[in-house]
This record gives structure tokens, C-alpha cells and sequence, in this order.
């Protein structure tokens, strides 16, 4: 029996292999750190989930990462396809700090890619 390494598991999972580790440690010879070395569990880990479990919170809670954008307008997304072809060399992370520095418009460089995305990929634009 082992640990499948970078799988989340259930809070169930957890309590559920926590307390076989807690029982084979009553009822054997077998220390903790023997018991974990068995299922190829991280002693951490195990010693992790023990100290979430004390504080009720053995869930993994996960927030996931969700990108604002608004959308560039018209008139944003025509300076951003005349300065590309202007520069054509130049990638777009470039491309949008160069803008913000000559104040020809103040759009992330994640607008200007998916601004141009939208367009078509800045290739097309030029």
C-alpha cells in the first residue's frame, strides 16, 4: 500500500488514513515513522494533517486564480494594432510597456495580448 504522491485527498481520506496509522501504532510494534515509511507517506504530510485535524480543518480549501479584463475598446484596440505596426519586432509585453511609456494607452500587458488575441494575434494585425 502506498501514498500516490501530488494527489489531493478527501478530509475522509485523510481522517480515514490518519487513524489507520494511529490503530497499526496501538496494536504493534511499529512506530509512526515506521507506519508511514510503510505507505511511503512524508512524515510531514502525515504531521501536517494532524495538526489540521486538531484545528477542524483537514479540507484542503483551494482558491482558485481568476483574471479581471475588461475589455479594450475600439479606439484602444486601433492604437494597440497601429503602435504593432509600427513595431513589428516587438512582442507584445514589450509592446505594452512601450505604449504606457510614450502614454499612448495605459492597457495590462494581459489586455494586450488577449486585445490583439481577439483581433486575430498581433501577426495579423500588422
Amino acid at each position: 500500500m502506498a501514498i500516490e504522491p501530488y494527489r489531493h485527498y478527501a478530509a475522509s481520506e485523510k481522517q480515514r488514513l490518519s487513524d489507520t496509522v494511529q490503530h497499526i501504532e496501538a496494536v504493534s510494534d511499529f512506530s509512526v515513522r515506521d507506519v508511514l515509511d510503510q505507505l511511503d507517506m512524508a512524515h510531514a504530510t502525515y504531521y501536517r494533517w494532524q495538526a489540521r485535524a486538531g484545528r477542524a480543518r483537514l479540507a484542503d480549501t483551494h482558491t482558485p486564480r481568476v483574471r479581471q479584463s475588461v475589455s479594450p475598446t475600439p479606439k484602444e484596440r486601433a492604437a494597440v494594432c497601429d503602435f504593432a505596426r509600427a513595431h513589428p519586432l516587438m512582442g507584445y509585453k514589450r509592446l505594452t510597456w512601450d505604449m504606457v511609456d510614450r502614454d499612448i494607452g495605459g492597457i495590462t500587458s494581459w489586455t494586450s495580448w488577449t486585445g490583439t488575441a481577439a483581433i486575430s494575434s498581433i501577426g495579423n494585425c500588422i
